[in-house]
């Protein structure tokens, strides 16, 4: 009888054993990347880029003539210069096009310095308008860094002023008539097409169906040849001839919308 009770026993257990010591299903590693959106998740995109301000700065590195000529006649000017910029674009996959236009801040450039009973003053203004396209060389999970390359048309425009320091009347019934001591010089115009490179470092933004990110671009644009100085309604004599050199830097937020036209796997 004690035999039989422990072979009963024996068969429980080998029966509870076959009922519920099943192998549980292999869970899935939750650790491993593929379950974090891919760069490349949306391979179309359409946005705009889009200073805050004036959160872009030019440095002039080219127009040496000109600045010699301004140096020679004590007229100060300066090599940095704030600048708003806009643009749109559009990419796919690691490619994208761009549509950029810059201009600097009116008025707040230029200087004054001292000569005689008189001073001298110029302000100046940048102007660009642009076509880009970019090839992302480096895309990581939350980062990408791209090359660009593009063709445009700069302007770069001086306002040489002089005037005096003295005490003057003015009537506010004839403010047509200026002052005798008072000489404006038209303003001086050099345009010219340019050639633009450039690198961007900046979030990854083909991850999720919208996104707001910022970019940090820093683009160098050079005039193809030298071209002559104009002077605005006026005939010029003695006109430099110089060619475009600017660095640019900008911070610009990138608003996209991204679309799936993959199909999906």
């Amino acid at each position: 009888m004690k035999k039989f009770r422990l072979l009963l026993l024996f068969v429980f257990c080998v029966a509870n054993s076959l009922t519920y010591g099943q192998v549980l299903p292999q869970l899935p590693d939750t650790t491993q990347t593929d379950i974090l959106p891919k760069p490349n998740r949306y391979p179309l995109g359409i946005g705009i880029l889009l200073g805050v301000g004036p959160s872009s700065f030019g440095y002039v590195t080219g127009y040496s003539n000109m600045h010699e000529l301004l140096d020679r006649q004590d007229i100060s000017r300066a090599n940095l210069v704030a600048m708003y910029t806009l643009g749109s674009m559009i990419r796919w996959k690691r490619t994208s096009f761009m549509l950029m236009t810059s201009r600097s801040v009116s008025g707040l450039s230029g200087d004054f310095i001292p000569s005689n009973e008189r001073r001298f003053r110029v302000r100046q203004e940048l102007r660009f308008v642009g076509f880009e396209a970019g090839y992302s060389l480096l895309e990581k999970q939350n980062r990408l860094l791209s090359l660009t390359a593009g063709i445009g048309f700069a302007g770069y425009l001086l306002k040489p002023e002089q005037y005096s320091d003295q005490a003057t009347l003015v009537d506010f019934n004839a403010l047509g008539n200026r002052p005798i001591d008072n000489i404006t010089v038209p303003t001086l115009i050099h345009e010219s097409t340019v050639g633009q490179i450039g690198i961007i470092w900046g979030s990854q933004t083909g991850k999720h169906k919208a996104s707001m990110d910022v970019q940090l671009r820093l683009n160098y644009q050079f005039g193809f040849g030298k071209v002559a100085w104009q002077a605005n309604n006026a005939l010029a004599l003695n006109a430099p001839f110089d060619r475009v050199g600017i660095f640019q830097f900008s911070a610009l937020w990138a608003i996209q919308q991204n679309f799936d036209r993959l199909k999906r796997k």
